[in-house]
């Protein structure tokens, strides 16, 4: 991992103590609540929420834009596209990078 899997944030607060100079992030601003739902669960203990002046904000309102707020697929497998770049256990699909 060659130093990788220890963020430079988490190193710092080991380094200076999470008292001196981290914050939670309580309320965000910028997304719709179901996008913001995910990352609040995974990382954040359910801790985030959106504010009420974006909590219904969706772009697929727009007459330009018909999905919906998020979509996760799984392409693992495809066609065989992807494959194991190291050892380290990364995986990558040229063809959805291309």
């Amino acid at each position: 991992k060659r130093g990788f899997d220890v963020t430079l944030f988490s190193r710092l607060m080991s380094m200076r103590g999470s008292e001196s100079f981290s914050q939670m992030l309580e309320v965000q601003y910028r997304m719709h609540h179901a996008i913001m739902d995910w990352s609040s669960r995974e990382f954040y203990g359910c801790q985030l929420v959106a504010d009420p002046s974006v909590y219904h904000h969706a772009l697929w309102r727009s007459p330009e834009v018909k999905m919906p707020a998020i979509v996760f697929v799984d392409t693992s497998g495809v066609d065989g596209c992807e494959e194991a770049e190291d050892d380290a256990g990364s995986r990558m699909n040229r063809g959805e990078a291309a």
